[in-house]
């Protein structure tokens, strides 16, 4: 006679390697019970801290076919942005998005030369840009207790 699954307890479950890293030390507990000794896992970054008074966030979806869809911080090094009145800075991604990258512009120099960077980055469309989209800070506001 067989006993059902669902009466063993999660533990009894476990694969045994697995079982064995849950009696492990505080060190192995961290590790993710679907990684294997071994295997790596992605790290979780950490946000940069934006400026929004000194800067003017960008954020740029690139061309899967571009080269710089698998190093997003050569942008700045492209020779169109080399020559251009104002300095290209790379941020890091948005979120978890492999295409959509974060740049800066100093806000002194966007304010003055805001067409130029338009202009500079759309000679890179198709191609190598998809889109750029200004970042604008909002103020998050909490919900109200009903409107959930």
């Amino acid at each position: 006679m067989s006993i059902p699954a669902c009466l063993f307890s999660a533990s009894q479950r476990l694969h045994t390697g697995q079982r064995a890293r849950l009696s492990g030390t505080p060190a192995t507990l961290a590790q993710p019970l679907n990684a294997f000794p071994g295997e790596t896992t992605p790290s979780m970054s950490i946000p940069p801290s934006m400026d929004y008074t000194l800067n003017t966030y960008l954020a740029i979806t690139l061309a899967p076919a571009s080269p710089y869809f698998t190093a997003p911080a050569n942008l700045v090094s492209a020779q169109v942005v080399q020559s251009a009145p104002f300095q290209l800075v790379y941020v890091g991604n948005v979120g978890a998005l492999q295409d959509t990258h974060l740049y800066s512009v100093p806000k002194s120099q966007y304010e003055q030369v805001k067409d130029q960077v338009y202009a500079t980055l759309d000679t890179l469309k198709p191609n190598h840009i998809r889109s750029i989209d200004v970042q604008v800070p909002r103020q998050r506001a909490k919900r109200a207790g009903g409107e959930l």
